[in-house]
This record gives structure tokens, C-alpha cells and sequence, in this order.
């Protein structure tokens, strides 16, 4: 089935990547809409919470929880390796504001690494947390294909050297997607349907950044 038809028939498997004030409400909304969802975190003491039905979030009570587990629609888990298996993956870990009044990347830049390991064919990665414009691209995308040039886990990455790029005020078709390894999608300008894209990139990350540094990147991208 492809990722467009797994999304209508709500048979996607979601990632959520964080689990605080941002991470766990999405969770419990795929859930409640029929989706299976896994919650992802490195707090062992969450996720054993998550797992028992018990939330740790006043405004969220322990049946909604109990209930998605018992739907089998719920579980949470530390081990990131499951990512792999997710078809789309949400990031929602923190951004602290730092001594500068800037937000402390520390935790997005670490959570794209560990995402980096597992990436394959057709999912989509989209940037939930609070940040400033530029921070997919310039952090996300660039440790993406970093990590991908010699994993084993992403054959259908190319060692290319070759960029390329593709604004939306051109006809974006599916000829093009095809040639393209990676594509980029600011999803502000709400002009494509992004799971029907990933039908057929090899790599789908999801922005809503501006498109800056073109020069950084060595992969194909479509901006969109």
C-alpha cells in the first residue's frame, strides 16, 4: 500500500518524537483518529507511565490514555530503532530559551541524528518544535544526508554530489519527484499534497522554513 492510501485508510504507523506538553495531545489526536501511534522519548520513567495508562500531564486524564492502549492504537517506548518501521515521524522535543533569548537546538540537532540512523524510503519528517526559520534545512537536512551517504539502513540515498532545486511556481510532477533523492516541502505555502509526493521521493522532509544556504546541501531536493 502506498503512504498516500495508508494515510486515507488510517493504517500509517505515526512517530511522535517527545513527549511533554506538545508531544503527548498529538499522540492522543492520532490516536483518537484511528491511527497507531508511538510515543518516543529518552525519559524511562514516561514512557512506563505511558505504558500503564497514567499521564503525567494534568489536563489529560489516565482513561484517554487506557483507552488508545486498550484499542492497541498506544505505546511508548525509548528504543529509537523503532523509528524505522514509523511512516511518518513527528518531532516535538524542547526548545529552551538560552542565556541569549535564542532557542537551544541541543535536543532538535540530537534527535535529528538519532532519526538520521533510520530514515528509509518514503516517510515523512516534520519539525514540530519551536525554533526559528532556517532550522530544517540548515540542521535537520543537513545531518539527514550526512549520516546517509554510507548508510546501510538507506540504500535508495545516492552519493551524489549534485543539487538540485525546484520552486513551487514550477509544475511539480511526478517525473520530477522521481529524479529527486530528497524532497523539501515548506508546508506554508499549501499548495501540495505532501503525502502523495512521498509516493515517490526517496526522502520526505516536511518545514515550514524559508529555503536559505542552497550552497551547504549535496543532495537533489524539491522545495515546494
Amino acid at each position: 500500500m502506498t503512504l498516500l492510501k495508508s494515510i486515507q485508510a488510517k493504517t500509517a504507523k505515526i512517530g511522535v518524537i517527545g513527549l511533554g506538553y506538545v508531544g503527548l495531545p498529538l499522540v492522543i489526536r492520532f490516536g483518537e483518529e484511528g491511527f497507531t501511534v508511538t510515543g518516543f522519548d529518552i525519559d524511562e520513567e514516561k514512557i512506563e507511565s505511558l505504558n500503564a495508562g497514567k499521564s503525567y500531564i494534568h489536563h489529560i486524564p489516565n482513561t484517554e490514555l487506557k483507552e488508545l492502549i486498550r484499542r492497541g492504537k498506544l505505546k511508548a517506548t525509548t528504543d529509537f530503532k523503532n523509528l524505522q518501521s514509523m511512516d511518518a515521524i513527528l518531532i516535538c522535543v524542547p526548545t529552551p530559551l538560552n542565556e541569549m533569548r535564542e532557542p537551544d537546538l541541543r535536543y532538535v540537532e540530537k534527535t535529528g541524528e538519532i532519526i538520521a540512523r533510520y530514515l528509509r524510503k518514503g516517510q515523512i519528517v516534520s519539525l514540530e518544535s519551536t525554533t526559528y526559520p532556517g532550522t530544517t534545512d540548515e540542521i535537520l537536512l543537513l545531518k539527514f544526508e550526512h549520516n546517509h551517504l554510507n548508510d546501510p539502513y538507506v540504500p535508495q540515498l545516492k552519493k551524489t554530489r549534485k543539487f538540485h532545486f525546484v520552486m513551487s511556481s514550477v509544475n511539480l510532477t511526478k517525473q520530477v519527484i522521481k529524479k529527486m533523492d530528497v524532497v523539501l516541502i515548506a508546508t506554508d505555502h499549501g499548495r501540495y499534497d505532501y503525502p502523495w509526493i512521498a509516493e515517490h521521493a526517496s526522502l520526505v522532509v516536511d518545514t515550514r522554513n524559508a529555503i536559505r544556504s542552497k550552497e551547504r546541501y549535496s543532495g537533489k531536493v524539491v522545495a515546494a
